[in-house]
């Protein structure tokens, strides 16, 4: 439309031109001396215009032949009318005689001469242009019907000839290459010609259509490289597609084709075009994008900006446009149930010869997230597909903006692309973010391009409120997922942390999780940190201990794939705590190799490796110190089921070799080695050696596999059994001894089940409070020191199950006394359950023994004693109960022998009776 309206106009120039530039003087017949024009007389009577009765048809040679004949007719006062003339202007060009009709020529007198006025008939304008190659190819409707003046004296030309065109239609022309004809119902020319032809200005040129208004003016010279033109064009109420129809091919090409086949819908309420063509816009490089440029008002436009995305519908914008540029500004429209606020598309570059145009988007919107990466989720920028954020599940709204700058080419590469968006949304949910997690209840910064994703803000992620970022980097092949916080400890489970954690209060999160390589073959890998110097980390029985407030880390980076997982650079540092390692573990999470140099942590100070090989998981562990303190707290748990207890059993070997083992707070052991093989957590073979304070106070260990009976020999060897039991914990009541435990173990699952004998030898019970209380009650004149009981020898049967020791026929003889006892000690709740007798070995004793006859009576066969105590011990082992039977304490008898399996013991009957008074 645009070109085609700077082809009229330019059509029409070089036409007023040519009529000038191609009859130089030169070529004009010469008026013949008589001064008489062949067939040319003036009209018959008084000289009134139409007073000759039937004119004959006049012919006239050229605008000279007018000319004399102008000079040579006789004035008359009301002056003179030729009807019919033909006009022939000879040898115009290399056609020949070129022949116009002159309905009617008019001369009449005027103040400075002759005034002519001449009426041609319709000019065939076809005709016109297939004879001078102007290219105006289809001329529909009336000819054009040119009216010329002058003003002549002395038979010369006073002034310009005046020329006005008109064809009053309706009709259509169609110029150059353009597509398709130009409708009018008017068409008007005014032209003023120089007296010589020699150059032509276009004092208004009109033409009006039902949709089109134009205006223009304009000059040519004969030897302009271009005539001059300006004018105005106005287009109302045109559909946008047939608009592109009017654009003739040739003219900016490149825009034409992207707009007719991406703006696909839409009306042009106005469009203004300016025309300024001036010989100087025509420079070497070509046009000057000025010489044709104009505004426009469009609406329900639909623009496919990147097929096969969806497209702007609805789209209202005010256009600008020259030669080079055009610029739409977007005032309203959508894409599906998004609202575009505002944005300009812009086509430029299609002025140059040989250069590529090129489409720059830039809009702006608000709308659903779901929607907006459904968009940039389909062809071809594929969002989700190329960069892990996809439209499923999603939810959230915000405003955004979309940018795109391609080149106007077919077949359009997609690396040929600059595509970049951005936005601000909130109460966005990305159901698959990264690495199969959830961002919820967020509010986003989103920014991508055709190779990378970023998106950061506040959210929750799997639940726990964070600081969240992702980044994809499809150059790189790696996806990543940044979060920071400060969480309650309990969620960091969530976060993928193992369950139990010793922590409470609030925890630094710093977690930077990639994903790295080909979908194949996907890496992920987490670099953790954890600050957990406002939490409180307390291990069992504050073995390890780290309060509120002191500095404290925990960093690790976790790499996990098909094959397993991989943690590198595992850091845990505090006071007291200092762990460096690495480890590795399978695709069902076994763990396949530890590695922990330095292991200080609470009092441990040692390292550890761990290696499965062959389905076996190896561990060693040596070093300075290893505490295990913290496994005391285990005595207090409820018992495990045969199940529980075997949940996560591992088989291998484990070696052990420490300067000191620590059970308790004081007292450790030393020179501690074991060697032990455990098949699926039990124990098949052990062996364990150490001391207390040097080689002298040394023990031994020893569990060998099954024998044919299905159990295990156990034996327990200790030079300084006192040591070695308190050391263990066992109990803090003995010193010295020498301790021998021979048994069978039968079952260690879910807890201990073996049975034995055992001796201890040489010992001095210090400060028991069963001692104490059982000692206190014996007669004043029995009475022993209960602070320091001296034993020579103890042998029990003993077995054990579900955490308790039952005592059989255990009995214990000193130089003070003589006890049996049978009975069971819970060592999970460190409470007592025992009943006995017990013979005081006094002095007063031993002498009445020595009486003849009664001596022998009140001695028995061994002379043990005179006098049995029958008693009852239960409750806790630091506080008992304990129960004597006070008729025993006065009634002589024969001591047949303590320590050869007779007892005197208590009937249960005696035992409840006394306990309720």
């Amino acid at each position: 439309m645009l070109g085609a309206t700077l082809t009229v106009l330019t059509a029409l120039g070089v036409a007023l031109l040519s009529w000038g530039a191609r009859v130089p003087a030169e070529r004009v017949p010469p008026v013949s001396p008589a001064g008489v024009v062949d067939g040319i007389a003036p009209a018959a009577g008084t000289g009134e215009p139409g007073a000759a009765p039937a004119p004959k048809p006049l012919a006239a040679r050229g605008w000279r032949d007018l000319a004399a004949l102008v000079e040579r007719l006789p004035s008359a006062p009301r002056g003179i009318r030729l009807d019919g003339l033909t006009l022939v202007l000879p040898e115009l060009d290399a056609k020949g005689d070129l022949t116009l009709q002159v309905e009617r020529l008019t001369i009449e007198p005027a103040a400075a001469g002759q005034h002519l006025r001449a009426t041609l008939a319709e000019l065939d304008v076809a005709a016109l242009s297939d004879r001078f190659g102007l290219g105006l190819v289809v001329w529909t409707g009336p000819g054009l019907r040119a009216t010329l003046e002058a003003r002549f004296q002395g038979g010369a030309p006073v002034g310009p000839w005046e020329v006005r065109l008109d064809a009053d239609g309706p009709g259509s022309v169609q110029a150059f290459a353009m597509p398709e004809a130009l409708p009018f119902e008017r068409w008007s020319a005014s032209l003023e010609v120089a007296p010589d032809w020699q150059s032509v200005r276009l004092v208004e040129l009109v033409l009006t259509s039902p949709v089109l208004q134009l205006e223009a003016t304009g000059e040519a010279a004969a030897g302009a490289p271009m005539p001059t033109v300006r004018g105005e064009v106005r287009l109302q109420a045109v559909d946008a597609p047939r608009l592109w129809a009017l654009w003739p091919p040739g003219l900016a090409d490149g825009a034409r084709r992207w707009l007719s086949a991406n703006l696909t819908a839409g009306l042009v309420d106005e469009l203004v075009l300016h025309l300024d063509v001036t010989p100087d816009r025509l420079g070497p490089d070509g046009l000057d994008p000025g010489l044709l440029s104009g505004t426009a008002r469009v609406r329900e436009v639909e623009v496919h900006y990147l097929r096969p995305m969806a497209p702007v519908t609805g789209a209202a914008a005010e256009v600008s446009f020259d030669l080079a540029r055009m610029d739409f500004d977007f005032t309203a429209g959508g894409i599906d149930d998004v609202e575009v606020l505002g944005g300009r598309l812009t086509i430029s570059g299609y002025d140059r010869a040989g250069a590529t145009p090129e489409l720059v988007l830039d809009l702006r919107g608000r709308g659903p997230v779901a929607t907006i990466l459904r968009t940039v989720a389909s062809e071809p920028i594929e969002l989700a597909e190329r960069r892990g954020l996809g439209p499923e599940g999603s939810r959230g709204a915000g405003d955004f903006r979309l940018e795109l700058a391609l080149p106007l080419i077919r077949d359009l590469p997609l690396e040929a692309v600059d595509f970049r968006f951005s936005g601000d949304f909130t109460g966005v949910r990305l159901p698959d973010a990264a690495a199969g997690r959830e961002i919820d209840q967020a509010d986003l910064r989103l920014e991508a391009t055709m190779d990378r994703v970023e998106v950061g803000g506040r959210g929750r992620l799997d639940g726990v409120p964070l600081r969240l970022g992702f980044l994809a980097d499809a150059t790189a092949g790696i996806q990543r997922l940044t979060a920071e916080g400060t969480v309650d400890a309990a969620l960091l489970e969530r976060l993928g942390l193992p369950q139990g954690l010793p922590l409470s209060g609030p925890v630094g999160v710093e977690a930077v999780v990639d994903l790295e390589g080909p979908e194949a073959a996907r890496v992920e890998r987490t670099r953790l940190g954890l600050d957990l110097t406002a939490a409180e980390v307390l291990l069992a029985d504050a073995a390890l201990w780290k309060p509120e407030g002191v500095a404290g880390r925990v960093d690790a980076v976790i790499r996990r794939s098909e094959r397993g997982t991989r943690i590198d650079d595992l850091a845990l540092a505090w006071t007291g705590a200092d762990v460096r390692g690495s480890a590795e573990l399978d695709a069902g999470g076994a763990l396949r190799r530890l590695q922990l140099d330095p292991l200080v942590l609470g009092g441990t100070d040692a390292r550890l490796e761990a290696e499965q090989a062959g389905g076996r998981l190896n561990l060693r562990l040596d070093g300075r110190r290893l505490d295990l303190r913290p496994l005391r707290a285990w005595s207090a748990a409820p018992s495990p089921t045969a199940e529980d207890a075997g949940r996560g059993a591992f088989s291998g070997d484990v070696t052990v070799a420490v300067d000191e083992l620590v059970w308790r707070d004081e007292a450790p052991l030393a020179f501690v080695t074991l060697q032990a093989r455990l098949t699926d957590g039990l124990v098949t073979d052990a062996h364990a050696r150490g001391s207390v304070d040097d080689e002298a106070t040394a023990f031994r260990l020893d569990l060998e596999p099954r024998d044919a009976g299905g159990a295990q020999a156990l034996r327990i060897e200790a030079a300084d059994a006192g040591a070695v039991l308190r050391a263990l914990g066992v109990s803090d009541d003995i010193r010295g001894g020498t301790l021998i435990v021979n048994g069978a173990v039968r079952d260690q699952r879910p807890q201990l089940e073996a049975s034995g004998e055992l001796s201890l030898d040489d010992f001095v019970l210090v400060n028991a409070p069963a001692a104490i209380r059982l000692l206190s009650q014996t007669p004043a004149q029995q009475r022993i020191s209960p602070e320091a009981v001296g034993v020579s020898r103890s042998l029990a049967a003993f077995s054990m199950a579900g955490g308790v020791l039952q005592l059989k026929e255990a009995s214990a003889i000193g130089s003070e006394l003589a006890v049996n006892a049978s009975g069971s000690i819970d060592l999970l709740h460190d409470n007592l359950d025992l009943r006995g007798s017990l013979a005081p070995v006094a002095t007063v004793n031993r002498l009445l023994g020595n009486l003849p006859v009664i001596g022998w009576l009140l001695r028995g066969e061994t002379g043990a004693g005179a006098f049995v105590i029958t008693f009852a011990i239960s409750g806790p082992r630091d506080d008992p109960r304990v129960v004597v039977n006070p008729l025993s304490i006065i009634t002589p008898g024969v001591i047949r022998d303590l320590f050869t399996g007779t007892r005197i013991v208590p009937s249960e009957e005696w035992y409840s009776d006394r306990e309720r008074d």
